[in-house]
């Protein structure tokens, strides 16, 4: 295992450059060599696998921390993460030019790469393939990608660089903005909540973020204090990974509820969440 810290480097791409929607689509299939993006013979980047917080699913993001966010680029029997000059990685997202530099970064087996889309995550740590994990600072990403506008979503957050031969490399990955306004970011197994507004908050709508580790049908509904359906969010067959929920208040014929106590529950056929949200008028 080897442990660096970054020294200063040029690139040899600019933020504007990243073509984000074709990383999406391929999100998570490995390093890819994409074709010529323009008649002029301007190649895209190789898309690399990238892990926000390997073993961890969902990923999340405390902002107010002042801890760092590992984030890896992951190796594979088709790609050396050993060719990376890491130097040159830098984090960002679609649609901000600034751009956040790692702290530091070290070469071990953190992770193993995951054939899915984009947002999708497991608990699975290494594979014996040596990957290239950073750490970034949160509060600087925090800042620097604007991220405060975002609690309770999933983000898409873009690593790039170059390899050691000068190849343009990027990546995208997911993570849940939280903040100490919600609740807890204790995650349970199965299913669970990430982000739901605080009791007593007076809101015109509720934002839920939850997550399910299974392949299964998913419910998500709000309850009143009996125990009736008072709205149905979600209702489907769902792949693990990080979803989202938005409750306007209305119920059944579109008319807004009574104030008073109502329960938002997220649940799977192995496990189920449930959190208590108020209604203030």
């Amino acid at each position: 295992m080897t442990f660096h810290i970054p020294r200063s480097h040029g690139f040899s791409m600019a933020t504007s450059a990243i073509p984000v929607i074709l990383l999406v689509l391929v999100c998570g299939t490995g390093p890819i060599a994409l074709a010529d993006s323009d008649s002029s013979g301007v190649r895209g980047p190789i898309v690399v696998t990238v892990d926000i917080r390997p073993g961890l699913c969902p990923n999340h993001l405390r902002l107010e921390s002042n801890l760092t966010i590992p984030i890896a680029i992951l190796g594979s029997m088709d790609f050396d993460a050993a060719s990376i000059d890491p130097a040159t990685i830098r984090l960002t997202r679609q649609g901000v030019e600034e751009q956040v530099e790692p702290e530091s970064w070290v070469r071990e087996d953190v992770g193993t790469p995951l054939v899915g889309g984009l947002c999708a995550c497991h608990k699975l740590r290494g594979d014996g393939v040596d990957d290239l994990e950073l750490s970034f600072a949160i509060d600087e990403v925090a800042t620097t990608l604007g991220l405060d506008r975002n609690i309770g979503e999933a983000v898409p957050l873009t690593l790039y660089g170059n390899l050691l031969t000068g190849e343009i490399i990027a990546g995208v990955d997911c993570a849940v903005m939280i903040s100490g306004l919600w609740d807890s970011e204790e995650l349970g197994d199965e299913i669970g909540m990430l982000a739901c507004p605080e009791e007593g908050a007076d809101l015109e709508q509720f934002e839920f973020a939850y997550y399910t580790n299974v392949s299964d049908r998913v419910t998500f509904a709000i309850y009143d204090l009996q125990g009736r359906v008072v709205a149905k969010l979600a209702d489907m067959d769902m792949a693990p990974g990080i979803y989202h929920a938005i409750w306007d208040g209305t119920g059944i014929g579109r008319q807004k509820v009574p104030a008073g106590t109502y329960f938002a529950r997220v649940s799977n056929s192995w496990a189920s969440e449930t959190r208590k949200i108020a209604v203030l008028q």
